[in-house]
């Protein structure tokens, strides 16, 4: 990743003789796509060690049109997928595995702008504000002397902030890097099992959030269309 990022910078500081391109009356086609997948060891006191794994996928797109040199309003899309998995020996028998699986959908559309900071005609940093309506399922499978089923739904809103980088092999393709998010929003939901005696619940909440590393990278490509 750094060999990547300084030959970027490299190709964007060697001498041009094309002009600055101008990017307001443009209209603005992004899309980013992303992949982690995470395994730890969970050692709770007092409980035998558990091994547990997270994977997710992430894309993204988006419209937009620039009303400004720098500014470009739109509407985005997104879809994440969530599944983790984990498993525990029995405390008494550790013969007797416990696991389970959850996995989980979710989707959010929404109004978005985006402010370019750029530092030289071939790379720039952005950051995007958006704010969207999401909706979301999930279902989650426990197994040990007996298999349940848990389903679960919600819906919500939330605000988001996201910094990026976009660099410019051309006058009309960008190529975007993201390495998270701040975001903020609310969620109403409802989960209800097959297990005997269980009732339907209610949830509402709400939620304040920062990730940013490697482990949150997205790689996207932009499109600048138009005079």
């Amino acid at each position: 990743m750094k060999k990547l990022l300084f030959s970027l910078f490299l190709t964007s500081v060697a001498p041009v003789t094309t002009q600055a391109q101008s990017l307001a009356g443009k209209t603005l086609l992004t899309g980013n796509i992303g992949y982690n997948s995470n395994g730890r060891t969970v050692q709770t006191p007092g409980t035998t060690q558990s091994e547990a794994l997270d994977r997710q996928f992430q894309f993204g797109v988006g419209a937009g049109y620039f009303v400004a040199e720098h500014l470009v309003l739109g509407l985005s899309g997104s879809y994440h997928f969530l599944r983790q998995t984990n498993e525990q020996p029995d405390s008494f028998d550790s013969s007797i595995i416990h696991s389970w699986e959850t996995r989980s959908h979710n989707r959010a559309v929404g109004p978005f702008a985006r402010y370019y900071f750029m530092l030289t005609d071939k790379m720039g940093l952005f950051g995007q504000a958006t704010v969207s309506y999401s909706w979301g399922d999930a279902s989650a499978v426990t197994s040990s002397s007996n298999t349940y089923h848990i389903t679960s739904t919600g819906r919500g809103g939330m605000a988001q902030l996201t910094p990026g980088f976009v660099f410019f092999p051309s006058s009309r393709v960008g190529i975007e890097l993201t390495a998270g998010t701040l975001v903020t929003g609310f969620s109403n939901g409802k989960s209800s099992s097959d297990s005997p005696g269980s009732i339907t619940t209610k949830t509402k909440s709400q939620f304040t959030s920062a990730a940013f590393g490697l482990s949150q990278l997205q790689l996207g490509a932009s499109l600048y269309l138009g005079h």
